[in-house]
């Protein structure tokens, strides 16, 4: 960046070239008069003298003299050094005398001027010239306003401050004021500004002196630091992340954030899961809007703990949490965990109709449920997907784990008027679906489309199948995005593709785990999935309201980012301007590195990357768009690549599996980090 600091300023330097004219009669008539020019030897205040010195620098200081009419009347040079300089004028005629200093290339860098009155013949007059600077000593800042720099929030790094010195000349800097100064540092050789720690969002004030020994600048500056979209939001917890270990160090715990909620005052509340060698369980905690645990009025000292897998959870319009998980029946199978809280953290102890309020759904006696996503209608109604295997119903034709939607009343009971019968499954409100010619299925996310009080939406699922292929004349699986659409009242959707259920296929192995509706202009929308090319990147899907891929998103209805790297996906959100976040874990390095990284990367509505989100980081061949950080925070790296832009800090571990908007665009992302095991619950806000 170029700023001129010193715009339009005039440094007097304090060399005074002495020109006298020596006022006495000459005893010898003449038709001449003399003009003698003298320069002080080198001095302390004679910095024209002083500068001689210095190799490329001033050398002489040369005079011309000219009459009224602008001739070239008289001309000499005197060395810098000190010296004297007698010139034969015209007598009798007005002068103007100019004198420059001269650098070794011929340059003036200082000069001064006068008119001189007539000067008699054969006489002596004395005139005095101040010499100024042609180009005082200044400082170049390439692309600020005057006076004040702009830079992103979470980094530290200002701008370099340059000169118009020349190469040879040895310009120092120095923090020598302002409001602020004791927050920047500058690097005394070469004009490296800096912040000592990356600051907050705000304007601050320090003052720069920078000299070459001879000419001293002071200049006051402010640094505008804006939030940067992507950037850690410092003003959340320490530096923009928060984390929470429900152990000790008798008992350590393993625990990992699953689910995040932010409530209508600004609270974050998280849900997760928290093991021991001996026990597991979950876990909810709150978090005011600063990232401090709500210890006052939510749960017990800010947390609550209860038994069971939490996986996903969800608000209803009064704030009041509701879960969904899994947890262990007494036949040592799983089953779909569903409870409800108020608002601040306490038991529905009526939920469901059971007493403890601890609603457990066992979809078969034989099976292993587990609920993996929620969502909840606009009437109340609760909606929980995730699979269950199907071992004790091999006579149906249906083997494996398969697609199970249960729908719930606003009481936690099962809702008759959801589902299809089955004669082997003991109750309604459940909807199995078998996902034709999938040995394995697993549904991970579901949305609503349309769904309103007046008008009964669509329930979407996405997840994954897995299906036999031959591959080379060899027998192989291969697991596929799996998108399925029901009607409210459970049933497949038959007008998406033709039986309700798209799979998609972009590399081997796809495993769908987020899915929205994107607006676009109609009722419906369109259908957004993300999800993970295993082992390879990141893999999005738009699909039209029939069931078909949107050509017009990425390539062909599909985005697809490999990097031939551990990249996955956990998370999709939808921002209300149409751009999708995705959340998951993210390899931002190749090489001795750790590679496994909380991130976020920002999809543009088309299926672009968004490179208005994070920051350059340091990573080879990164797509723009994504942000990362880790629990450990340390030094930020980046790279001189500005196409790959990334926010992070490297060393540590960790995985996002949840995202959340508060109402101001912050991106709230939760899962686990640890920079030594076990792990801990990890919550980071980004700026949006």
């Amino acid at each position: 960046m170029k700023f001129y600091f010193a715009k339009g300023m005039r440094v007097l330097v304090g060399v005074v070239a002495a020109i006298f004219l020596h006022g006495c009669n000459d005893a010898t008539s003449s038709d001449t008069a003399k003009l003698t020019i003298s320069i002080p030897h080198a001095s302390s205040s004679n910095k024209i003298a002083a500068r001689a010195v210095m190799p490329n620098y001033i050398h002489a200081v040369t005079v011309t003299v000219f009459d009224s009419a602008q001739h070239l009347v008289a001309k000499g040079d005197i060395p810098a050094s000190g010296g004297e300089l007698a010139l034969t004028v015209p007598p009798n005629t007005a002068l103007h005398v100019t004198a420059a200093a001269l650098d070794q290339e011929n340059q003036p860098r200082f000069s001064g001027n006068k008119d001189v009155p007539p000067i008699a013949s054969g006489a002596t007059s004395t005139v005095s010239l101040i010499l100024d600077a042609l180009s005082p000593l200044s400082s170049l800042v390439q692309g600020a306003e005057l006076g004040t720099l702009t830079v992103p929030d979470n980094t530290t790094d200002v701008a370099v401050i340059t000169t118009n010195a020349k190469p040879d000349q040895r310009v120092s800097y120095s923090i020598s004021g302002g409001a602020d100064l004791n927050l920047f540092r500058i690097d005394v050789d070469s004009g490296q500004l800096s912040f000592n720690n990356p600051p907050r969002v705000g304007e601050y004030e320090v003052q720069v002196t920078f000299t070459d020994g001879f000419e001293s600048v002071v200049q006051d500056l402010k640094v505008k630091v804006m939030a940067q979209s992507g950037g850690l939001d410092i003003s959340f917890g320490t530096n923009g992340i928060v984390t929470k270990d429900f152990g000790n160090i008798e008992v350590p715990t393993s625990d990992s954030a699953k689910a995040v909620v932010v409530q209508s005052d600004g609270k974050i509340v998280v849900a997760g899961t928290t093991f021991n060698d001996s026990s597991s369980g979950s876990a909810l905690v709150r978090y005011t809007k600063e990232g401090k645990l709500d210890d006052l009025t939510f749960g017990t000292k800010g947390i609550v703990l209860l038994d069971g897998e939490v996986n996903a959870m969800a608000l209803q319009s009064d704030d009041s949490i509701v879960i969904a998980g899994t947890i262990s029946n007494t036949a040592g199978n799983t089953d779909f965990l569903l409870m409800h809280f108020d608002k601040d953290g306490n038991i529905d102890t009526g939920f469901g109709g059971i007493e403890g309020g601890i609603v457990n759904t066992d979809i078969d006696s034989g099976s292993n449920d587990s609920a993996a996503a929620l969502v909840i209608q606009a009437d109340g109604k609760i909606v929980v997907v995730g699979d269950m295997d199907y071992a004790r119903l091999a006579l149906a034709g249906v083997t494996g784990t398969q697609f199970a939607v249960v729908r719930y009343d606003t009481k936690g009971n099962l809702d008759t008027t959801f589902g299809q019968k089955i004669p082997e499954l003991p109750s309604t409100g459940i909807m199995i679906t078998n996902i034709t010619g999938s040995t394995d299925a697993h549904a991970a996310a579901v949305t609503l489309q349309g769904d309103t009080l007046q008008t009964s939406g669509k329930i979407v699922v996405a997840g994954h199948g897995t299906f036999q292929v031959v591959i080379g004349g060899v027998q192989s699986t291969d697991d596929d995005f799996v998108i399925v659409r029901y009607d409210n009242n459970g049933i497949p959707d038959d007008s998406f593709d033709t039986d309700g259920i798209v799979n998609t296929d972009f590399a081997s192995d796809d495993q769908a785990t987020g899915v929205v509706i994107q607006p676009d202009g109609t009722p419906e929308g369109k259908i957004v999935a993300a999800g993970s090319v295993v082992g390879a990147g990141l893999a999005l899907a738009r699909y039209n309201n029939n069931g078909t891929l949107d050509l017009s998103f990425g390539s062909s209805g599909k985005v697809a980012n490999y990097n031939s790297i551990s990249e996955s996906v956990n998370a999709l959100v939808l921002q209300p301007d149409g751009k999708l976040v995705v959340g998951g874990t993210f390899d931002y390095c190749r090489g001795d590195c750790i590679p496994t990284l909380f991130g976020a990367v920002r999809y543009n509505t088309n299926g672009s990357f968004d490179t208005s989100f994070g920051r350059v980081f340091g990573r080879v061949s990164q797509p723009s768009g994504e942000v990362f950080f880790d629990a450990l925070n340390e030094t930020l790296v980046a790279t001189s690549d500005e196409t790959h832009r990334i926010a992070g800090v490297k060393n540590g571990l960790g995985t996002a599996y949840a995202l959340a908007l508060q109402p101001d665009g912050k991106i709230v992302v939760v899962g686990d980090v640890y920079g030594t095991a076990p792990e801990d619950f990890g919550v980071v806000r980004f700026n949006p």
